[in-house]
């Protein structure tokens, strides 16, 4: 019997299902099956590209993407979407066989499709050495979980931890406004990933404490959401220029760095580099969660490793602006000179050395987000000395800047 016939024979009998008459729990039975058959039939499409590409190969057939075309009533782009399936799982057969027998999905193989997009060669090669985890990973996660684990796979692959792409999303981003012919103002913008959390989240809460402040519940609405938005931008935020960002890093991380197990992302799944999280983390409220190893929590505890009101209010006292350049202290963040980590075993107590600097006056100066991505992405390092003078070095070791605080005179020198 050719493989035509027996789809044809199938879709026959597929067709004289009655489902009339089942019940609820037949219902989800009938449900999973279908699943099930439905990841066969593209375990199939997945074959049927691999052998329409080696035919191609030798000149006796048109290649994947075009016998799709051909063979069915679908657009260019379902079309080549499964002709890159096919070139996947030839590459991690392992996971075609995983599709083929209904353990995984066809949005698995999208996860690893997309992963490889972006990866040379050599690096290819590298990720591929990761295919039986990835394909035992693909049996017992869900999409969205999984196509977390491959990125990091591909990150190791190509031997970075994401800085590149983090600070390409950085430049990427912009914003526009304009007016249209009645008046009302219009902008648009794109944002990359830790910017966008922080940004919708400050518009979320503060949309949700306008609903509440007459005392009335009142029903958030885009129009709250607009008037929300103006009014953090008229007050600055009102943060002490600290963004609010949910950031979930592992204590080991934190402490230490990378890590094979690294977590690393916020609340929303969005990976964060280690560069960035340092940065966030310089002037952040934590929230310790203890989990066990089936992801229960045991123990929630607060550790506070922000600078304080009293220490803003002295740090203003000190600074008008900057501490690296003329931007108001009030859109500033408290920056460690002595950067803060937790501990390296047990506890969150803070302390010097391994541990990480105190969130203590002499170890702390307001700078603005962009010196402040300076001192933790950019490579630049900062001493201060007893009178408060500020030394900033290039990422090459050498004297950058000589500050004092602008209350005191502003620079000393400027190279």
């Amino acid at each position: 019997m050719s493989v035509a016939t027996a789809i044809n024979q199938l879709q026959s009998k597929v067709k004289a299902c009655d489902v009339a008459t089942l019940n609820a729990d037949e219902l989800a039975a009938a449900t999973s099956a279908v699943r099930g058959l439905e990841r066969s039939l593209h375990g199939l499409t997945l074959r049927i590209g691999q052998r329409a590409d080696a035919l191609a190969a030798s000149g006796d057939g048109p290649a994947a993407a075009e016998n799709f075309r051909r063979g069915g009533s679908v657009s260019d782009k379902r079309a080549r979407s499964e002709a890159k399936r096919a070139k996947t799982a030839a590459r991690m057969p392992g996971l075609g066989d995983a599709l083929s027998n209904g353990e995984t999905s066809d949005e698995h193989l999208d996860a690893v499709t997309a992963a490889l997009r972006g990866l040379d060669e050599s690096e290819k090669e590298a990720f591929a050495e990761e295919e039986d985890s990835l394909v035992s990973s693909a049996k017992r996660l869900p999409p969205e979980q999984f196509r977390k684990k491959v990125q990091r796979a591909a990150q190791r692959a190509r031997k970075d931890t994401g800085e590149q792409n983090a600070e390409a999303q950085r430049r990427a981003s912009s914003f526009s406004s304009w007016t249209d012919r009645d008046g009302m103002g219009h902008f648009r913008g794109t944002l990359d990933p830790e910017r966008f959390a922080a940004f919708v989240g400050a518009i979320e809460r503060h949309t949700a404490s306008l609903a509440n402040r007459s005392g009335e519940q009142v029903q958030k609405n885009p129009n709250l959401a607009a008037a929300a938005l103006c009014d953090l931008v008229a007050g600055g935020n009102g943060r002490q220029g600290r963004t609010h960002v949910s950031l979930v890093v592992d204590e080991h991380t934190a402490a230490h760095g990378q890590h094979p197990g690294t977590v690393r992302e916020t609340s929303n799944g969005t990976p964060v580099t280690h560069t960035a999280a340092g940065r966030l983390l310089c002037d952040a409220v934590l929230q310790r969660v203890v989990l066990d190893p089936q992801g229960v929590p045991l123990d929630v505890g607060r550790k506070h490793r922000t600078a304080t009101d009293a220490q803003w209010t002295a740090l203003k006292a000190i600074y008008r602006t900057c501490a690296m350049c003329d931007l108001s202290v009030d859109w500033c963040q408290a920056h460690h000179l002595d950067p803060w980590h937790p501990p390296p075993t047990g506890g969150w107590r803070e302390g010097r050395g391994q541990r990480g600097g105190l969130t203590n006056l002499d170890n702390l100066v307001p700078v603005c987000s962009l010196d402040h991505h300076l001192l933790h992405e950019g490579g630049y390092t900062a001493k201060l000395r007893p009178d408060r003078t500020l030394e900033v070095f290039q990422p090459d070791g050498s004297l950058w800047k000589t500050l004092r605080p602008d209350r005191f005179g502003r620079s000393e020198g400027r190279v």
